[in-house]
């Protein structure tokens, strides 16, 4: 479980939506930074997969898997199809 503040999560709701909205994978202030990094040590602490040899092999599955269930729920692709991979 991820454990962020009122504001924290105030913080990432609007920089996930700004995502959503355009298609555009970035941080356009460094509280979105602070609180992705805050959850990424949270994660880290929790998770004993990205540790373990498998790694690799287990994250594409989970990538996998996480893409055909959101598949399934949207009628359309969404925006998620459209996001560019290579963003800098």
């Amino acid at each position: 479980m991820v454990d962020l503040t009122t504001e924290e999560r105030l913080v990432l709701f609007e920089c996930l939506h700004r995502m959503c909205e355009t298609e555009r994978i970035a941080v356009s202030h460094p509280a979105e930074a602070v609180v992705i990094d805050k959850m990424a040590a949270q994660l880290e602490r929790e998770l004993t997969e990205p540790f373990e040899p498998s790694c690799p092999a287990t994250l594409a599955a989970a990538r996998d898997s996480v893409l055909d269930q959101y598949q399934e729920l949207m009628v359309e692709d969404g925006w998620v199809s459209r996001v560019s991979l290579e963003q800098s």
